[in-house]
């Protein structure tokens, strides 16, 4: 008689394997909603974290100028509007919607002034020059900014005179975005 089957030890061997696995998967799925749960809890002590908003006030803030001089960013009626550019070097979602600030600072009227804060330079390298047609400012060099509420980057904020944010945005601008952000500033 010729065997044409598989040795029950291999079955055996093989079920054990499956079972095996099975519990693993399940200890898994276990964990995975317990990180899950712990990434979606406040940390501890700090509450719900805060964004920019349509509706919230921004306060005048200070930039260093390279020149060792202070600029005062007032909300004072001078300017219509302000335009604020957040962004990270290393980060992918910047590197996206740059081409769109670039595009939208090419359209702006002279009401508008505009600012840029890079996140995350080392104060020892230079500025990433190329990214925007302007200055680019650093934390160390923003004074008054609620810099808590930079929770991601990039973000392109619209701010009237007297210091309401009336636009934000979180990520790239998209061609509805690029629409809405160009009607804020008309306004």
């Amino acid at each position: 008689m010729v065997k044409t089957g598989v040795s029950r030890t291999f079955v055996t061997l093989l079920m054990v394997v499956c079972i095996a696995l099975a519990a693993e998967v399940v200890v898994l799925a276990k964990e995975n909603r317990r990180l899950r749960g712990d990434m979606e809890a406040p940390a501890e002590g700090l509450g719900e974290p805060e964004s920019f908003a349509p509706g919230d006030f921004l306060n005048q803030f200070e930039l260093r100028r390279p020149d060792g001089g202070v600029e005062v960013v007032p909300f004072d009626g001078e300017f219509a509007r302000t335009l604020l550019l957040v962004f990270a070097e290393d980060c992918g979602a910047c590197s996206l919607v740059q081409p769109e600030w670039a595009e939208i600072l090419d359209d702006l009227s002279d009401g508008t002034r505009i600012y840029s804060i890079q996140l995350d330079r080392d104060e020892q390298a230079p500025p990433k020059e190329d990214f925007l047609p302007l200055p680019i400012h650093t934390l160390t060099d923003v004074e008054g900014l609620p810099l808590e509420k930079f929770l991601t980057v990039p973000i392109t904020l619209v701010v009237d005179a007297a210091g309401m944010i009336l636009w934000s945005r979180y990520g790239n601008l998209g061609p509805l975005g690029s629409d809405s952000l160009r009607a804020a500033l008309a306004e």
